[in-house]
């Protein structure tokens, strides 16, 4: 799995991880509300169409709390689809960064108070995993723009050829032979 390579997560932190995935999960709504706070605050310089936005909610609701269950590969598999939704939407990647940045803006209330006692390790952890997070949707979101301009250099190339074969076929008919002069001005034609 391409996704799995790009983020070590060692057996405590996944542990403390599928912890505050669980804990965070009765705040989900308040998270994502305060999410949207800072993604309206931020939209006057980051316009965004009606589908990307949701791209983004779903990406907000599922980076900690869809991996309460702890099947880490499904959450990273998961993760990556949604980097290549992004590119698939145009998004430009530094709103995918920064609405990742909105995400831990809004989940550290909760953080603080559900773990005081070990808020700096939470914090280091969760911050390891991002940095992974940002890594997998990277290489998903430039791997699927990669597929874009490769379709669209073939189809270029396809459409630039088609005429040109025609062209050199008429050139070559009109040099290998004695072609009169009211063909070959048809065939120039």
């Amino acid at each position: 799995m391409i996704a799995g390579k790009l983020v070590y997560v060692s057996p405590p932190e996944l542990d403390l991880v599928i912890e505050i995935a669980r804990a965070m999960l009765p705040h989900e709504r308040k998270i994502h509300r305060r999410w949207h706070e800072f993604y309206i605050a931020s939209k006057k310089v980051h316009q965004a169409r009606e589908r990307t936005v949701r791209s983004f909610t779903y990406a907000v609701r599922m980076l900690l709390t869809s991996l309460k269950d702890g099947d880490f590969n499904g959450y990273l598999q998961r993760i990556y689809k949604a980097g290549v939704a992004f590119a698939r939407a145009k998004e430009k990647y530094e709103n995918l960064v920064l609405f990742l940045h909105f995400y831990e803006e809004a989940i550290m209330p909760y953080l603080r108070t559900a773990f005081p006692d070990r808020i700096d390790l939470v914090l280091r952890t969760l911050e390891h995993l991002y940095h992974g997070l940002v890594a997998i949707m990277s290489q998903a979101y430039f791997m699927e723009l990669e597929k874009d301009r490769e379709n669209f250099l073939s189809t270029l190339v396809h459409d630039l050829r088609n005429p040109l074969i025609g062209m050199t076929g008429f050139a070559r008919i009109m040099m290998e032979k004695d072609v009169p002069k009211e063909k070959e001005d048809r065939l120039l034609k």
